[in-house]
């Protein structure tokens, strides 16, 4: 009953696969074993790649902490909530109250920054919190 009958309902169907397969990640991505199997795979090299890998990891952590530092506060609570809580923009938006554009705006300037601070990590920052 929600669905607009005018759209392009291919569209809609890979928006819906596109976000639930953007969660899913997230949600593995928390998790220490989803980390390790990564890792794992992508290594072929034996257990020192491994080691540098989940080193590498941490320093993205670090610096993830670091470049959150050049944000504004208002910037980085509204980072923190949406793309570290999983809060949505309209209960961000209620709860700040502020409007829903004024927090995608906060957040959009937020991603700019973190992008440019961790090109590095592109691969990494682009898994965990674009989407």
């Amino acid at each position: 009953e929600q669905i607009d009958l005018d759209m392009s309902f291919s569209a809609f169907l890979f928006t819906m696969a596109k976000n639930q397969l953007l969660n899913e990640f997230r949600r593995q991505a928390n998790s220490p074993l989803f980390l390790e199997d990564v890792v794992l795979n992508e290594s072929g090299d034996g257990e020192e790649t491994a080691i540098e890998r989940k080193l590498s990891f941490e320093e993205f952590n670090h610096r993830l902490e670091i470049a959150k530092q050049k944000l504004t506060p208002r910037q980085r609570e509204l980072f923190e909530l949406n793309k570290e809580q999983g809060i949505t923009i309209t209960e961000i938006a209620a709860k700040a109250l502020i409007s829903e554009q004024s927090v995608r705006n906060q957040l959009s300037q937020a991603l700019h920054v973190l992008r440019k601070e961790l090109g590095k990590y592109a691969l990494l920052f682009s898994l965990f919190f674009i989407g």
